[in-house]
């Protein structure tokens, strides 16, 4: 039920000016930030795109996400030089990762992180057992990227892209921190639940379907070969998205506070002066 109540208070979100003029700046955002992406293969892109449909979610819930997903992939499809026929599917995968975001982010309050949030706060030895296995975790990522790039052959900036984040991974990793897990559970459920449904599901799943109306065949290999390389994509990004959302969604809630705050006290000073 409660699922229920919050498709319906995000419905009626559609009401408010604010939210439509909001959602379309967004949706613009989401549309440019499509445009900059890093291509694996012809299938695997790594793209920062999610966080302007996350936003959405964030500030007017699942109902308003969803849409604002279909319209942005059916924007992007007539707007951007496209290779194929329109595939409605792509469409509800992209449509179910913007619900998904609104169904985990909708009036969250994200907290500002601070450094003190980050000290150790561990026994010596454990945070030196802690820096081994994130050195070890860092290595196996870089000679995975290698070894994957040898069989498939993806684009070289992934592997610098790997290599990058598996050097943050080992630096950074074994340094606990005192977070505010209650406001991050849900950031990190929403990135997790988006990447298993949408990512490793929904999507090679739609690839397999629309090669069997292609070619009247069912051509399930191709997808299963590069199922390892879309494991290590979606692995390493992941954790990187988590915290980009960590630290974009609180600025972002601050400032549309601030602005509509101000916009709602100056409408009531007027209806009090009209009183």
């Amino acid at each position: 039920m409660a699922i229920f109540k919050m498709f319906k208070s995000s419905a009626l979100e559609l009401k408010s000016l604010r939210c439509l003029t909001v959602t379309a700046v967004l949706i613009a955002l989401d549309l440019a930030l499509k445009s900059v992406t890093i291509n694996v293969t012809e299938e695997l892109k790594i793209s920062f795109a999610f966080l302007a449909l996350a936003t959405i979610g964030m500030l007017f819930g699942p109902t308003v996400s969803m849409l604002a997903g279909i319209i942005t992939d059916l924007i992007g499809f007539f707007t951007a030089p496209q290779i194929g026929a329109f595939n409605p599917m792509y469409t509800i995968i992209e449509a179910t990762g913007a619900m998904l975001y609104g169904l985990f982010l909708y009036k969250l309050q994200p907290v500002k992180l601070t450094k003190e949030m980050f000290k150790p706060n561990i026994e010596p030895n454990t945070a030196a057992l802690n820096g081994i296995n994130a050195k070890l975790l860092s290595a196996l990522m870089i000679l995975s990227a290698f070894v994957l790039y040898s069989i498939y052959k993806f684009n070289e900036l992934f592997v610098l892209y790997v290599v990058v984040i598996a050097l943050l991974y080992g630096i950074f990793l074994h340094k606990l921190a005192v977070l505010p897990w209650k406001q991050l559970m849900r950031v990190i459920g929403a990135k997790v639940t988006v990447v298993v449904i949408c990512n490793l599901i929904m999507t090679p799943l739609a690839s397999i379907v629309t090669k069997f109306f292609t070619y009247g065949t069912w051509i399930v290999e191709p997808t299963l070969l590069a199922y390892p390389a879309r494991l290590l994509k979606n692995a390493i990004q992941c954790p990187v998205d988590i915290v980009l959302l960590t630290l974009v969604l609180f600025p972002i809630m601050t400032a549309y506070k601030s602005i509509f705050k101000g916009q709602s006290a100056s409408k009531g000073k007027k209806d009090t002066a009209k009183v």
